[in-house]
């Protein structure tokens, strides 16, 4: 039986070649820059009750508040890597120096997971992590310059009100 409206098998070979080829590209495209997105916006500091991004080593002076931040530790890293089954989520535990002068500097120790403390306060005020990225992957080690940790800064009697 003829029937005109089948592909010759050399051009259904072309056509098949082509779409996989298309897409092996589209599945490298995106692995050339595996820095985390961490928008820090330049000439801007961060606004109380504002969540915003710090790099590792960064330092951050809170606007209207003379309180001064920096990433200044990854203390641990035991999330599950992604693509990864993992019994527990794991947990990233970085460590943020505050400093509000006349007083004292203090480092932080900040978690991921609920399980431990997310949150901490100062001078009267409560840090908050919100989130680090990025998020480890199976095969790739990570350098504590590769982290950012997303934070939000309230006073610590306001805390409880959202």
């Amino acid at each position: 039986m003829n029937d005109s409206r089948r592909m010759p098998p050399d051009r259904r070979f072309r056509l098949l070649a082509t779409i996989a080829f298309i897409v092996l590209l589209s599945g490298c495209a995106g692995r050339g820059d595996s820095r985390p997105k961490c928008e820090t916006p330049v000439g801007r500091d961060p606004v109380l009750g504002n969540s915003f991004n710090l790099r590792y080593g960064e330092r951050s002076i809170l606007a209207g508040e003379d309180l001064v931040l920096t990433f200044v530790q990854v203390l641990e890293e035991s999330r599950c890597p992604v693509g990864v089954q993992c019994i527990w989520e794991g947990n990233a535990r970085v460590g943020v120096n505050v400093e509000k002068p006349p007083s004292r500097s203090a480092t932080l120790e900040l978690n991921t997971s609920r399980r431990y403390d997310t949150e901490a306060t100062y001078q009267g005020y409560r840090v908050q992590l919100l989130q680090v990225v990025p998020y480890p992957r199976h095969g790739h080690t990570l350098q504590a310059a590769d982290y950012c940790a997303n934070l939000k800064i309230v006073r610590a009697q306001a805390a409880g009100k959202s």
